[in-house]
């Protein structure tokens, strides 16, 4: 949640692996985020369109990733998970399925 009038955010990974937060705002400047919690990034391909993700308390999490040319359709190549998190199933634009279990 930012305050004001948010218009787009960007997630990033830094240089040393840590998830970023770009965010814009109606007529206000950038800001930038850092996140403080130690969380793992699991790189996607550019043909990954689903992941579920597989919480340790049984609950499914499913995201999709989106590639496109406009500005609100852009996704990172990697999805932060936590300690909470059991495995990941990322299925591509093929219906393949790779699991990454924690």
């Amino acid at each position: 949640m930012l305050p004001g009038d948010d218009k787009g955010r960007v997630k990033l990974r830094s240089a040393d692996g840590h998830y970023l937060l770009a965010a814009s705002q109606n007529r206000g400047p950038l800001k930038r985020f850092k996140q403080k919690i130690n969380e793992k990034n699991v790189p996607l391909k550019s043909n990954d369109k689903t992941v579920f993700i597989h919480l340790k308390n049984g609950l499914i999490r499913k995201e999709e990733v989106y590639h496109g040319t406009s500005f609100l359709s852009q996704s990172s190549l990697f999805i932060p998970v936590n300690d909470q998190v059991k495995a990941v199933d990322i299925i591509n634009n093929k219906g393949e399925k790779r699991t990454i279990s924690f």
